[in-house]
C-alpha cells in the first residue's frame, strides 16, 4: 500500500512502541503504515506530502500547506531522514536543503499532523519558517 509514493522511500522510523512505521520518500511525503507488532505486518495508515507540482492539492489529496494538513509545497524536495522521538509524540525529517520539519503523531492510530518547517534563509518553500528569525533554535539532535 502506498503505490508510488512507498515505491520512492528512502528513510524508516519505527515508532518507539513499535506499532507505527514511517517513511520518508523522494515523492516529496511522509508516509505510515500501522504494524502488528506479533507478526511485524504492516497495514496501509496514509501519509502528508509536500509536492510542489501540485499547487492545490498534493500527491495525498489535500492542499500542500499546513491549513490543508499537509507540509507547504516544496518543503520536502529532498527528504534525507526521519526520527520520532523516544516518547512518541513528534516526528522529525531532515531535508537535504529546506532543512527541519516537524509532525506532531497520533500515538493511537499513527497519524502525523505536520506542524513545522524550519528552512535556511532564503529557501524557495513558501510558508516553511527561516532560520534567521530563530536564533534560539536547537542546533544538537535530539
Amino acid at each position: 500500500a502506498g503505490g508510488a509514493l512507498s515505491a520512492n522511500a528512502i528513510n524508516l522510523a519505527i515508532s518507539p512502541d513499535g506499532r507505527h512505521v514511517y517513511a520518508v520518500s523522494w515523492a516529496d511525503a511522509l508516509l505510515w503504515w500501522a504494524r502488528d507488532p506479533a507478526t511485524g505486518d504492516l497495514t496501509w495508515g496514509g501519509c502528508k506530502d509536500a509536492a510542489s507540482d501540485s499547487a492545490s492539492n498534493g500527491r495525498c489529496g489535500t492542499a500542500v500547506t499546513f491549513a490543508g494538513g499537509n507540509f507547504p509545497a516544496g518543503s520536502m524536495d529532498f527528504a534525507q531522514g526521519i526520527s520520532v522521538t523516544a516518547d512518541g509524540q513528534t516526528i522529525y525529517i531532515a531535508d537535504q536543503t529546506e532543512g527541519l520539519l516537524q509532525a506532531q503523531r497520533d500515538v493511537s492510530t499513527g497519524a502525523a499532523t505536520p506542524t513545522a518547517c524550519i528552512n535556511t534563509a532564503g529557501s524557495a518553500a513558501a510558508g516553511c519558517t527561516s532560520t534567521s528569525s530563530h536564533a534560539s533554535w536547537p542546533t544538537s539532535a535530539v
